[in-house]
C-alpha cells in the first residue's frame, strides 16, 4: 500500500514497552522484514535514556547453544534450560520480584519449558498461556474434494454407507494427524451419522419418488443434498468446538492471573500484544543457510518486543556463529566504539577545560605580579616626595 504512492503512511515509531537496548536488537530484524522495506520504520522508545555497550551487556543477552538442527535443539533443550545461564537470569529476576515468560515456537517446546519450571521451582507460581488449539476437522471436505466419486459411484441407498466406510480407508492419505487417533475419528463419523440418518433418510425417499420420472435428475439431487449435509456439520461442528476452546482458554486466563505468576510459558503466537518484565526466547536454528521465512521473521520480531526490561535470546548454531549471534556482536562491538569516541571527547574537553583553567591561573599570577609592582612604586614614589 505504501508502494503504491496512493495511501499517505504515518509512521508510529515510539514503543512505550521496551526500554532503547532492547529496540535496538529488535531494530536490527525489523530491517530485514520484508513488510518494513518501504517504511524503514525503527522503533524509540519512550524515553531519554542513551544506551552503552555496558547497559546492552545488562539487558540484551544471546546464549548460543550446540544444536546444528532444530531436532538437536529439541531434543537437548531440557539440557540448555538446565544451564547457569538461564537459571542465574530467571533466579536474579525472582530476586527482584520481576516476571519472567519464556517464549517458544512450537507447544512441543512450551510443554518442556513448563516441566521445567514445574520441577525446578515448585513454590513458584507459573501460567502457561499457550493456548489450547480447536481441532479444525476437514477431513469431510478432503474426503469430499478427492474421492467423492467413491460415493456416487453406488446406489443412492448404500452412499451413506458407503461414505462411513471409505473415509476411514482413506483417513492416512487425507489427514495424517486423524489418522493418529482413529477412534476419536470413529466417534466423529458415526456422530453424524446419529444425528442424520433421518435426513438422509428422507434424501432416499425424495429420490425413490423421483427415479421412475427423471433418474438422472433424481440422483444428482441426492448425491448434492447429501454433499451439502456433510460439510454443512463439519462446518458447524468447527464452530461449536473453537467457541468452546475460546471458552475454555478465556476461563483458565482468568483463573491464572489471580495467581499473580512470576512464571510465564507460552508460544509467541500466544503472547501477540502481551508484555512482560523479562524474556528468555527459544530460537531453533534454521535448516542450512535457508534465509527465515517473513512469518518466521515476524514471529522473532514479536518475541524481541515482548519484554520491557531484559531478555535472553537462546539460540541453536552449528560451526559458525548464528545470524543472530552475528548481529548482538556487531551491535555490541558498535556501541562499543561509540562509547570509546564519546570518551574521547569527554577527555578531550576535559584537558582542554584543565588548559584554560590552568591559562587563567596564569594570568591571574601576572595581574598580582603587575599590581605588586605598581604598589611598591607608589611607595617610593611617596616616600621620594617626602
Amino acid at each position: 500500500m505504501e508502494g503504491s504512492g496512493v495511501f499517505t503512511p504515518y509512521r508510529l515509531t515510539t514503543n512505550y514497552r521496551s526500554n532503547q537496548e532492547i529496540l535496538d536488537f529488535a531494530n536490527v530484524h525489523l530491517k530485514d522484514i520484508e513488510a518494513n522495506q518501504y517504511a524503514q520504520i525503527q522503533l524509540k522508545a519512550n524515553s531519554l535514556d542513551v544506551p552503552t555497550a555496558q547497559s546492552f551487556a545488562e539487558k540484551v543477552n544471546v546464549y548460543p547453544v550446540p544444536a546444528k538442527t532444530q531436532k538437536a535443539f529439541n531434543d537437548q533443550l531440557d539440557e540448555f534450560l538446565m544451564h547457569q545461564t538461564v537459571r542465574d537470569f530467571v533466579d536474579a529476576n525472582l530476586e527482584r520480584d520481576e516476571e519472567t515468560a519464556f517464549l517458544c515456537p512450537t507447544r512441543r517446546q512450551a510443554a518442556v519449558v513448563e516441566a521445567f519450571l514445574k520441577e525446578n521451582y515448585p513454590s513458584v507460581a507459573y501460567a502457561n498461556l499457550t493456548s489450547e488449539r480447536p481441532f479444525d476437522s476437514t477431513v469431510f471436505s478432503s474426503y469430499i474434494a478427492k474421492y467423492w466419486d467413491e460415493v456416487t459411484a453406488v446406489d443412492p441407498t448404500m452412499a451413506a454407507r458407503v461414505f462411513c466406510i471409505q473415509i476411514k480407508k482413506r483417513l492416512a492419505s487425507i489427514n495424517r494427524v486423524a489418522a493418529k487417533r482413529p477412534d476419536l475419528f470413529n466417534k466423529y463419523v458415526m456422530k453424524w451419522w446419529s444425528g442424520n440418518s433421518q435426513t438422509v433418510q428422507g434424501f432416499i425417499n425424495v429420490y425413490a419418488a423421483r427415479k421412475a420420472s427423471d433418474p438422472d435428475g433424481a440422483k444428482k439431487e441426492f448425491f448434492t443434498s447429501l454433499k451439502k449435509n456433510i460439510i454443512s456439520y463439519e462446518i458447524r461442528n468447527n464452530s461449536i468446538q473453537q467457541n468452546l476452546v475460546r471458552q475454555r482458554n478465556e476461563a483458565r486466563k482468568e483463573a491464572q492471573a489471580k495467581t499473580k505468576p512470576r512464571l510465564y510459558v507460552s508460544t509467541i503466537h500466544g503472547v501477540k500484544g502481551l508484555e512482560f518484565d523479562n524474556t528468555v526466547v527459544l530460537q531453533p536454528p534454521t535448516s542450512g543457510k535457508r534465509a527465515f521465512a517473513e512469518s518466521t521473521k515476524r514471529q522473532y520480531y514479536v518475541a524481541y518486543t515482548r519484554a520491557k526490561i531484559r531478555e535472553l535470546i537462546i539460540v541453536g548454531e552449528g560451526s559458525y556463529d548464528s545470524q543472530v549471534n552475528l548481529d548482538y556482536k556487531s551491535l555490541l562491538h558498535a556501541l562499543e566504539a561509540r562509547d570509546a569516541k564519546a570518551q574521547e571527547k569527554k577527555d578531550e574537553a576535559a584537558v582542554a577545560a584543565a588548559d584554560s583553567a590552568d591559562s587563567a591561573d596564569d594570568d591571574s599570577v601576572d595581574v598580582d605580579a603587575t599590581a605588586d609592582t605598581d604598589t611598591a612604586e607608589t611607595d617610593e614614589t611617596k616616600e621620594g616626595d617626602n
